[in-house]
């Protein structure tokens, strides 16, 4: 069983004398929460990689065929971009900025600089 010593602040509420498993487990919710958006997350980025795999492949087929990229597949793609950078950064901790649709969806221009832990 964890000592105090090596828990964080967040925690110190907990009765740690019960000897009850669930009284460490759930001391902060929030990480939790966390977790399960972390995972949704996780699952949407996945799905991300086949849409920008179909926006690529019909990119081509209007270079072929028309000599210049879909306008609205460039800014779709380029807000998709950042909407992927905001995914990593929340799944790797480097921010704490929940992304789209708990905030709004990324624009050209946004910079999230704010929101990153250094």
């Amino acid at each position: 069983m964890p000592t105090n010593d090596t828990l964080e602040d967040s925690s110190k509420d907990v009765n740690w004398s019960s000897g009850r498993a669930s009284d460490w487990l759930f001391a902060n919710r929030s990480n939790w929460t966390r977790g399960l958006l972390m995972l949704v997350f996780f699952i949407v980025f996945w799905l991300i990689k086949f849409l920008v795999g179909f926006i690529a492949l019909f990119q081509f087929g209007s270079l072929l065929f028309t000599g210049s990229p879909n306008r609205p597949l460039q800014v779709f793609g380029e807000s998709l971009a950042f909407f992927s950078q905001d995914i990593v950064a929340y799944l790797t901790c480097a921010s704490e900025r929940v992304p789209f649709p708990f905030t709004e969806w990324p624009r050209r221009g946004e910079e999230n600089e704010g929101d990153r832990i250094d």
